[in-house]
């Protein structure tokens, strides 16, 4: 069992990871760039309308499908 403190060290985590593989993928499409010399990003004001529909996608329309396929359908076993 994982205790308070480490499942939010383990959270955030787990955000990070997902956030790093969130950025390789704008980075690859060219949808965000890196500043020079710099940790900041910039995002060109074409590829905003893009970003939102996928976090739109995922958020509204994946995720929920994806949560409801490992459920179990209650009610009667159909006669066979």
């Amino acid at each position: 069992m994982v205790s308070p403190s480490n499942h939010c060290a383990i959270f955030s985590l787990i955000l990070k990871a997902q956030w790093n593989y969130d950025l390789k993928k704008l980075r690859g499409k060219d949808l965000m760039s890196r500043r020079d010399n710099s940790r900041r990003y910039s995002v060109a004001p074409q590829a905003i309308r893009i970003i939102a529909a996928l976090v739109i996608l995922r958020e509204k329309v994946l995720r929920p499908i994806l949560a409801g396929v490992g459920k179990p359908r209650m009610g009667r076993k159909p006669k066979t």
